[in-house]
């Protein structure tokens, strides 16, 4: 049970490359799978179906997270593990998810109500169930990957994501409605129960260590908590589209924002757990986990963030080729929180590295910060539609992201001017590709092109324009990137 990685510079840099090429094959490979099942069953399903079954994954989404208590970090984190140190924490979750569940039985009646959907009630309770397989499953994870077992994680993800999403699809053909999301819920949650427990890295036994429980419970309630205001920061505005302007509405902005979460979940699985895991081991070396930190965020800003601003840019035709007149007004919702997308790819390995210092309480003054801010504006500027709701939650995450870079700059000893060097060019790269792009849009109109091919076009130029603004403003990055895509031509 006891595993730390090499630490060695050797030793972690092949850590890290095996463990974030596994990583990225298990979160992409299952989102990409699941992205393009949720395209076809947009087009089977009315926006007032997706909306029912969006609110109900809401529930699936809060409540596991109060029963794991911050518990899989914890496990990744800490430094000595023991099988002892599992067992309680285990017991407790477990505890805590039956405990939880019966609350969401008791009270399905009145969610049912308060949606205004008749029967949604023994839709709660029957999906709810779910979570009954999920929370232990979530230990059994966190061993693998704290053990870098991510190869094992992305096969099981993306077989398991591929057979729900097939099977739901199917479903929805067949006249099943809401319930085809059902029907995915178990095949995924079932398979990845049978799939990590028929080889377990760890199995729960007798032995309690009180200590580690309460080492681990204070690392994890700080977890929690983050957790909690990212989600009342994040989802506040599902419960606002929710009780203002109904189901149907809400169905257009639970697709629309799958382009946002889908992409932000790709950055996060493949890269948090990993650096988690492995900047653990190295959390001592301040000036060591500094450097690391620069690298990280200024290859995010300049690699993932402009496929960000490309997707935001083109959302429009990519909206109406994959769904059509039915949805429209979803690149409405899609393009302002792909924007968003954008800094908060750079933003989110924040967590990560003062998670791993040890310092989830700082982080949490950071995530705090990042859910006053779009709540007080939802709450106060009025809204009209979904547009304005979208726009109002954008800006408040960005009026409070600075709060997260300031807190992370002062715990590694990082000045402000320095941090500014390394992400100032690609700051600077993806406000001109958006704007130039933007003012390039309206000569695309009068050509009648499919949007298909409109897309193409206009993706084409925004590529054209971030290269040539890479290679003006920071030559040396396109010049190793180069370098790195022969090397790997040619080493297959």
């Amino acid at each position: 049970m006891h595993t730390d990685p090499d630490t060695s510079r050797g030793g972690l840099l092949n850590l890290v490359r095996h463990g974030v090429f596994w990583s990225i094959v298990q979160s992409w490979g299952g989102k990409i799978a699941t992205f393009l099942l949720s395209v076809f069953l947009a087009r089977l399903l009315s926006p007032e179906e997706f909306g029912i079954a969006s609110s109900a994954l809401l529930i699936l989404l809060l409540v596991p997270m109060f029963a794991e208590l911050g518990f899989g970090d914890a496990i990744m984190q800490r430094r000595r593990l023991q099988a002892a140190d599992l067992n309680l924490p285990f017991y407790v979750s477990i505890s805590a998810i039956l405990v939880l569940f019966a609350i969401v039985v008791l009270m399905s009646g009145q969610i049912s109500a308060w949606l205004g959907v008749p029967g949604f009630s023994l839709y709660i309770v029957v999906i709810s169930a779910t979570m009954l397989i999920t929370v232990p499953t979530v230990f059994q994870e966190a061993v693998y990957k704290r053990n870098m077992r991510f190869r094992f994680l992305a096969i099981r993800t993306f077989i398991t994501h591929i057979l729900g999403g097939l099977l739901a699809v199917a479903c929805a053909a067949n006249g099943f409605g809401v319930w085809s999301f059902v029907v995915q819920a178990y095949v995924v949650a079932a398979i990845s129960f049978i799939w990590l427990w028929r080889k377990p890295q760890w199995i729960p036994g007798t032995s309690i260590d009180l200590p580690a429980f309460f080492q681990m419970f204070r690392f994890g309630s700080s977890i929690l908590g983050q957790r909690l205001l990212d989600f009342i920061g994040n989802r506040f505005v599902d419960l606002m589209i929710i009780s203002q302007l109904g189901l149907t509405v809400y169905g257009i902005y639970a697709v629309g924002s799958r382009f946002y979460v889908t992409m932000m979940q790709m950055v996060q699985g493949a890269l948090y757990d990993v650096s988690l895991t492995v900047l653990s081991s190295i959390a001592t070396d301040r000036s060591r986990i500094a450097e690391v930190y620069l690298k990280t965020v200024s290859s995010a800003a300049t690699y993932i963030s402009p496929v960000f601003i490309l997707i935001a840019s083109i959302a429009p035709e990519i909206c109406s080729v994959l769904f059509g007149e039915r949805w429209e007004g979803v690149n409405n919702v899609a393009a302002p929180l792909l924007l968003l997308g954008s800094v908060q790819c750079v933003q989110y390995m924040n967590g990560a590295f003062l998670s791993a210092r040890g310092r989830p309480d700082i982080t949490l003054l950071a995530v705090l910060a990042k859910s006053v801010s779009p709540l007080i504006l939802l709450l106060l500027v009025p809204s009209e539609n979904v547009s304005d709701m979208v726009t109002l939650f954008v800006i408040g995450q960005l009026i409070a992201a600075p709060v997260s870079f300031y807190l992370v700059f002062r715990e590694l000893g990082l000045k402000f001017s320095r941090i500014l060097r390394v992400l100032g060019p690609a700051i600077i790269n993806g406000i001109v590709c958006f704007t130039l792009v933007s003012l390039a849009r309206p000569y695309f109109d009068p050509l009648g092109l499919h949007d298909f091919w409109k897309g193409i076009f206009i993706g084409a130029i925004y590529t054209l324009i971030w290269l040539t603004c890479l290679a003006i403003m920071d030559r040396a990055r396109l010049i190793s990137a180069v370098d790195v895509l022969l090397v790997s031509s040619r080493n297959p």
